[in-house]
């Protein structure tokens, strides 16, 4: 059952991701489509005003639905990763949650033989992919 949960949320995910690339295209379209408009505010005011007021309420809209989009994809990719990470019993937590400070601790007490610099630069190259894969979504 934890299979065919995990394909149709995969399935719905990518029909989302599809939804707002086709949406981001749309939007790009009629930004690059007003850009182009031949009307200017000289030669018929009240058309361009009308114009450029139908633009801004179409782009607002696409905006919002963008948004709600990524909101129910990042609300999703939150549920299929939630569904793939197993439990851990709770002395395997106990056992994690002591690991990290005393292997920083090995670290910090041998500075001569490794460049903290170096460690630290690794641990922000993870950090700034997860940061960045997440604000993909």
């Amino acid at each position: 059952m934890g299979g065919r949960r995990y394909d149709r949320e995969i399935s719905e995910r990518q029909q989302l991701e599809t939804e707002k690339r086709r949406l981001e295209f749309e939007l790009e379209q009629e930004r690059l489509a007003l850009k182009d408009e031949e009307i200017g505010p000289k030669k018929n005011p009240r058309k361009f005003s009308r114009m450029l007021e139908e633009e801004k309420q179409k782009s607002e809209h696409m905006e919002r639905v963008l948004a709600e989009l990524q909101h129910k994809l990042g609300q999703r990719l939150d549920t299929v990763l939630e569904a793939e990470t197993p439990d851990i019993e709770p002395q395997q937590q106990q056992d994690v949650q002591y690991e990290e400070p005393v292997q920083m601790v090995e670290e910090n007490g041998n500075e001569s033989n490794n460049c903290p610099e170096e460690d630290d630069e690794e641990i922000w190259k993870k950090d700034d992919f997860l940061m960045i894969s997440t604000q993909s979504i």
